[in-house]
């Protein structure tokens, strides 16, 4: 998701009634959770913890309470924005340790990712699909 990209329905009604600052923390806390929204929020909650209770019972109130909801990522999703940056980190010539230290993704992503680079590089196919215009022998 890019960062001017439209929210997911859930995190924009948040956004439009809190407020941005009330639609980051939500996606912080519980992004990519599910997790049930309960009725009244107790101050001793996990929901309560993460979000304060004021905003829990607002959030929970907007949603509506005694539900099991998965919270998108939203802005928190960042599996674009990491390859970019991988494909960046392994241009300048870092080692896939170095970039799995540096970006956070698994090291199985990032020799993907470079291995993609590479056939691209080599005019090839990454193996998912066939040459539109095979190269004659």
């Amino acid at each position: 998701m890019t960062d001017d990209a439209p929210l997911p329905d859930l995190l924009e009604r948040v956004e439009e009634a809190l407020g941005h600052a009330a639609m980051l923390k939500l996606a912080h806390a519980f992004g990519g959770q599910r997790i049930n929204i309960p009725n009244k929020v107790r101050p001793s909650s996990r929901w309560a913890k993460h979000l304060g209770v004021e905003l829990a019972q607002q959030i929970a109130d907007l949603i509506g309470g005694d539900t099991d909801i998965t919270v998108p990522l939203g802005p928190m999703a960042h599996g674009a924005r990491a390859r970019r940056r991988v494909t960046a980190l392994l241009g300048e010539g870092k080692s896939t340790n170095e970039v799995v230290r540096e970006v956070g993704l698994h090291e199985v992503t990032v020799r993907r990712l470079r291995r993609r680079m590479r056939d691209s590089d080599a005019g090839g196919t990454d193996g998912r699909q066939s040459d539109l215009f095979p190269k004659a022998k």
